[in-house]
């Protein structure tokens, strides 16, 4: 059997968007959930902490239950679904969950890359509903069912917790950069404003950076000098998709 947990302790878990039915997934900050694009992590490893000791006495087991689950707390503070709702990450009943002790490791000393990363861009919104008889179980390749069909049971059937999915939703144009590294960050006495950047996603040593609204009205794009001397442009968001009417 696993190692025992305690409860308090801190741990990781591996989360799968396909796996909850409102569709939430772990995001950067809360700009990364309430702008356009959306940027999160559907698929990998994430903050945690044991609710109830593991395994529980025996008695408190069903008899059908075997291994039973492990009562994690999510402690990762920022999470939200493709249409930018939030959750309260102070109400239980959405960071108390049950999963598999198998999805449920103590935080390594030394972080391996998984075995597999995958950067999943949807370029527009929400494509609509498909039937099973037109298009079968998977549904149409442009819906997040297929999508979730694919990760289960291709990736997590084949490698099990050891990869790791980003998701950018409704993501206009985008353009790839150097690792973040290439670009040290101002000294702090600096006044000079942000660069316009809903945020970024680094898979790999590849880092892919995305605009923001102020970079879709018009204003120029901003650059940055890479390593080498390259001049690269940051993505521009296109007008008019990076909110919806009532979101803040």
């Amino acid at each position: 059997m696993a190692d025992a947990l305690v409860k308090g302790d801190r741990v990781e878990v591996f989360y799968r968007r396909s796996q909850d039915p409102y569709g939430y997934f772990p995001v950067d900050n809360a700009y990364s959930g309430l702008m356009r694009p959306r940027l999160g992590r559907t698929d990998g490893w994430i903050a945690a902490m044991v609710e109830e000791d593991w395994p529980p006495p025996e008695s408190a087991v069903p008899p059908h239950m075997c291994p039973p689950p492990v009562r994690i707390r999510h402690t990762h503070p920022h999470w939200s679904n493709a249409e930018g709702q939030r959750l309260n990450p102070e109400d239980d009943t959405d960071m108390l969950v049950s999963v598999s002790r198998r999805e449920v490791r103590l935080p390594p000393a030394v972080r391996a890359p998984p075995a597999l990363s995958l950067l999943v861009v949807r370029w527009g919104g929400e494509p609509g509903h498909f039937n099973e008889e037109q298009w079968g179980r998977a549904s149409a390749s442009i819906t997040d069912t297929y999508i979730h069909t694919f990760l289960d049971e291709a990736c997590f059937a084949a490698l099990g917790p050891d990869y790791e999915v980003s998701l950018a939703q409704e993501a206009g144009r985008l353009a790839p950069a150097p690792p973040a590294c290439a670009y040290p960050p101002p000294p702090p006495e600096s006044t000079a404003d942000p660069p316009p950047l809903v945020g970024t996603i680094c898979l790999r040593g590849v880092c892919f950076r995305f605009g923001s609204p102020a970079a879709a009205d018009g204003a120029p794009l901003p650059q940055r000098t890479a390593q080498g001397g390259r001049v690269l442009p940051v993505a521009r968001l296109p007008a008019g998709l990076h909110r919806r009417p009532g979101e803040l």
